[in-house]
């Protein structure tokens, strides 16, 4: 077995195009990953130290409304600043270009479909109440929702710049199912094209164990990719020895809305292995596609559509609408999941409000022996 693992993954790294879009995607991978002190120097700067030097005296202070009005209103007078010709100091350019960072409004909350301020969660349960709704989902679901943000941190600046490129789930995702659909989706088809199939399909194990170790191989290949991007993607943080690692996700730019009382670490580990999970899932499905395809053309595409098709539908669909369905349970979320934790998108599950992440994961979860089960059911079925 572990020889057959071996010649399978062999024959996935010898592949021309498997080491090209390899290649590509990682050097894609440094660029974003290093692509911060890149934009700095473009912007006057000598790095992001630079611009860490003039933010920290900013680090853990309140930001109030008041605030954020005056730090627009600094930007925008930077802004004309510049437009006029005129040379802008280093602290300015800071401001100019990276003030924004600390611009975290107080959070608004979408539940039943409808937006809350916390305070307004709050009103709108002592309004259920009166009104004895107390077992009806509106009121379980708003509840629900207000004990997981009533706690949330006051809004506070801190510098975590480093961390917006290394938790970059969505950019990294791509590549990685791409790089998932250029290495497996013509694991079957290819032998049928070739017309090897025959010959393979013939051999005392071509329909057993060259179908598990197939299986197995793949999967190595897809944790093999996964740590390679992510570990690019890691040197985004470690630029900054990590700064912000034990910062509250709420106050991480983006993540205002998240129900997840959690630091910034505990987002990133606990996102590598939800998208881990995810991406075992769409290699497992890219490889039934192409036993069930047999066309090495219609099942590339067919995995990349598994991708590309949920997250472009998906941008066009409001994430106050009952079809946010259609955008969230997917197999690219799956990959992405940043949206598992930047809303608190619930679910109505007998009943009872169920966090939109439970839901995907379970599913995934549940998803990941069905498939391994169909792969291996059509392996033994196949015919020359």
């Amino acid at each position: 077995m572990l020889d057959l693992i071996r010649f399978e993954l062999y024959k996935i790294f010898s592949k021309k195009s498997v080491r090209i879009v390899l290649l590509l995607t990682v050097l894609f991978a440094a660029l974003n990953a290093f692509g911060p002190n890149i934009n700095v120097k473009s912007k006057g700067l000598d790095s992001m130290d630079d611009v860490y030097s003039v933010m920290k005296e900013h680090e853990g202070k309140v930001i109030t409304p008041e605030g954020m009005t005056k730090a627009e209103e600094i930007i925008e007078n930077l802004s004309q600043k510049e437009q006029k010709g005129e040379k802008l100091t280093k602290e300015e350019i800071v401001y100019r270009y990276y003030l924004y960072d600390a611009m975290i409004a107080d959070p608004t909350y979408i539940v039943n479909n409808q937006y809350y301020t916390i305070d307004e969660m709050k009103d709108e349960i002592s309004k259920l109440e009166k009104e004895n709704k107390i077992d009806t989902y509106e009121y379980k679901n708003i509840k629900f929702v207000y004990d997981k943000v009533k706690n949330i941190e006051e809004a506070k600046y801190y510098f975590t710049s480093g961390w917006l490129s290394t938790t970059d789930f969505n950019v990294i995702a791509t590549l990685i199912t791409t790089l998932i659909a250029v290495g497996l989706a013509t694991i079957f088809s290819d032998e049928y094209q070739s017309n090897s199939a025959q010959i393979v399909l013939s051999c005392k194990r071509g329909k057993n164990k060259l179908v598990s170790s197939k299986i197995i191989a793949r999967l190595i290949y897809t944790a093999i990719v996964f740590i390679i991007i992510n570990g690019v993607y890691m040197f985004g943080a470690l630029q900054f020895d990590f700064i912000g690692w034990d910062k509250p996700l709420e106050l991480f730019k983006y993540y205002m809305m998240t129900p997840f009382d959690m630091r910034i670490i505990d987002y990133y580990i606990a996102g590598l292995g939800t998208s881990f999970i995810g991406a075992m899932l769409f290699s497992l499905v890219t490889m039934l596609m192409s036993l069930i395809v047999k066309n090495n053309m219609i099942s590339l595409l067919l995995s990349l559509g598994m991708y590309y098709t949920p997250a472009f539908v998906g941008s066009f669909i409001p994430i106050d609408s009952i079809a946010r369905i259609f955008s969230e349970i997917n197999l690219a979320e799956a990959v992405r999941i940043e949206g598992m934790f930047k809303f608190a998108s619930t679910y109505n599950i007998f009943g009872n409000p169920v966090l939109y992440s439970t839901v995907l994961i379970s599913l995934v979860v549940v998803s990941i022996p069905v498939v391994v089960y169909l792969i291996k059911y059509f392996g033994k079925k196949q015919a020359i």
